[in-house]
């Protein structure tokens, strides 16, 4: 359930407001000590914000609701992509002509807020995503999705993990509604590809979040390496999720099959002259434990997600 606070005492006042109506979605849990400074830097740069209270036990809603954006409370902690696609649907029902995403922690700077709806408000774009990974590049990504090798990457999108994002109405109309489980921001990929979206990938400057854990930098790459394994391990992740009777069943089948049929040899073999093959028995032992454990792993992804997606 999600109750809705809605506060204009500040945001009456904000002057003067973008030409384009520019919705500002924040998910935040227990996020007191960062709200309020990422809500004013943003202010001035969209025309209102909405935050999504993840059942914080802090005062994350009252900081909120006093800077003048629009709360939505869940009644109950569900999670970072529970709160996004809460907000998501929200902005859905508004008049809205660009919708941003961005963390509550201090990871993503609101001043790039700018920079990340330029490519939609000219026309160019229909989704835009901050990007830790490239530099200077507006150029429209072709969504191939060639997973699990690639998934978005390699010259697609490199950095698919990203929640710093703008979405046109049209667009947003487009995506939702979407199952709110920890693929969801691939699963928007995958469905702006099959919508045929114009998405591009613009520089952003990831801080560390300023929550009160001790603070970690959202990501930190050293390499192009690191880089891609990062999109990489989000694809592979991504369709092993999806697909767990191709990625997991096909191969224990198989696997077990092939383990039975060196079983079967080696007791022919001891049968017609009394000798037991230990290469045979190796092989069909581990064939056989292969593939039971690649079924079992099968069926345990099946069971997590069909519980994921029933929350």
């Amino acid at each position: 359930m999600v109750i809705l606070e809605e506060s204009l005492s500040i945001d009456d006042r904000w002057a003067p407001k973008p030409r384009i109506s520019i919705l500002a979605c924040i998910p935040a849990y227990n996020a007191e000590a960062t709200i309020a400074k990422v809500l004013v830097k943003a202010r001035d740069r969209v025309s209102r914000m909405v935050v999504c209270d993840d059942y914080s036990s802090d005062m994350t809603s009252q900081i909120a609701s006093a800077f003048g954006a629009i709360v939505l409370k869940h009644d109950a902690s569900m999670g970072y992509n529970a709160a996004l696609s809460t907000l998501l649907d929200f902005a859905r029902g508004t008049d809205a002509d660009i919708i941003v995403t961005l963390d509550a922690d201090g990871s993503h700077d609101p001043v790039d807020i700018t920079r990340i709806v330029e490519p939609i408000s000219n026309g160019t774009a229909d989704i835009v995503i901050g990007s830790r990974f490239v530099e200077n590049s507006n150029a429209p990504i072709e969504l191939v999705d060639d997973r699990p090798k690639k998934s978005f990457s390699n010259g697609k999108v490199r950095d698919p993990a990203s929640g710093f994002r703008a979405y046109s109405r049209k667009a947003l109309k487009l995506i939702l509604p979407i199952e709110r489980d920890a693929l969801i921001k691939t699963k928007i990929l995958e469905k702006a590809k099959v919508a045929n979206l114009r998405v591009v990938e613009v520089p952003i400057e990831m801080g560390e979040k300023e929550a009160p854990a001790p603070a970690v930098p959202l990501a930190k790459v050293s390499t192009p390496t690191e880089k891609n394994s990062s999109s990489r391990s989000e694809g592979l992740r991504s369709y092993s999720m999806e697909h767990p009777v191709l990625l997991f069943g096909t191969p224990g089948i198989v696997a077990l099959i092939i383990g039975l049929g060196f079983g079967v040899l080696a007791i022919l073999g001891y049968l017609n002259n009394g000798i037991t093959s230990i290469p045979l028995t190796m092989m069909a032992a581990g064939g056989v434990f292969l593939g039971l454990l690649l079924l079992a792993v099968m069926i345990i992804v099946w069971i997590v997600v069909g519980a994921v997606n029933r929350q």
